[in-house]
């Protein structure tokens, strides 16, 4: 009868420390942000299907491309219009996202109204990338030659430092839900 009492509290002592290990760890760094967005140690946000959303060509690549004052000043304007065009693009698939939950936690799904959603929000995705290629492109006219080299070369260098630390590429994480 000791013997059994003394296992007893050894299992739940073993059990009690394995619970607080696994509370205890580290979640990577990321978190979920304003409107479900997560976001990783470097502040950059992924939206959605995990397309990351970093200092690409904002305010980080002026310090380093040794841009002239004009310069700044049209990078300036050009940022502001982008960012008036994209702001409503992302509001509205903030509100597509919230849609598809709702649908989602209902008792009995409707499917064709999900495949809607999915249809509408793929539609976005795809002008959201229009207009950041486009945004890009013309950031990049404003650049000179050997600013536009300068930012490619840091571009590749990036990309080498991200896939040597052993970047993630599922973007999942602490309440992403079922890691979709």
């Amino acid at each position: 009868m000791k013997n059994q009492g003394l296992r007893s509290i050894t299992v739940l002592a073993i059990a009690m420390v394995m619970l607080i290990g696994v509370n205890a760890q580290n979640s990577g760094g990321k978190g979920m942000g304003p409107g479900g967005q997560a976001y990783d140690q470097g502040g950059r946000g992924y939206g959605p299907c995990g397309q990351a959303y970093g200092p690409g060509y904002g305010q980080y690549d002026q310090t380093f491309l040794n841009l002239s004052d004009e310069q700044k000043e049209e990078l300036k304007t050009l940022r502001l219009k982008h960012y008036k065009e994209i702001k409503p693009l992302r509001a509205e698939m903030g509100e597509l996202q919230a849609r598809q939950r709702t649908l989602m936690s209902q008792e009995e799904v409707d499917v064709k109204s999900v495949n809607k959603l999915i249809d509408e929000k793929t539609s976005l995705m795809n002008d959201m990338q229009k207009k950041k290629v486009n945004h890009q492109l013309a950031f990049r006219e404003i650049l000179t030659d050997e600013q536009q080299m300068m930012l490619d070369q840091k571009r590749m260098l990036g990309g080498k430092r991200k896939a040597g630390r052993g970047y993630k590429m599922n973007h999942s994480g602490p309440g992403r839900g079922m890691g979709v």
